[in-house]
């Protein structure tokens, strides 16, 4: 998954998109994909979150802190290329204001 998320979004297009409530345990998927050059949707990330015990929403088991710091390290891990770091030019995710605070911040 580092490579492609080298390959397919360094300077090029991510999506970022979390699914909540995906079974019993309350557990919030998050996924990374970019875009190869046949158009196809390539998965770079994946990321489980649990929702915090007493927790009456899944949704509120993580906020902009958190996803600022996940993908903060996840640039980190992914380092640089050419002396340049990772730097998607175009990040797409849905009307998730916590998401987006993230992706402006990192």
């Amino acid at each position: 998954m580092t490579e492609a998320a080298c390959t397919c979004c360094d300077r090029g297009q991510l999506v970022l998109d979390g699914t909540f409530g995906l079974c019993t345990s309350r557990l919030l998927v998050w996924i990374a994909l970019g875009v190869d050059n046949g158009g196809r949707g390539v998965p770079v990330a994946t990321t489980l979150f649990f929702s915090p015990t007493g927790s009456r929403f899944t949704h509120v088991g993580y906020d902009t802190t958190i996803l600022t710091e996940l993908l903060g390290e996840w640039k980190k891990w992914l380092g640089s290329r050419g002396g340049e770091p990772f730097t998607p030019h175009v990040a797409i995710t849905d009307t998730d204001f916590k998401a987006r605070g993230a992706l402006l911040r990192v």
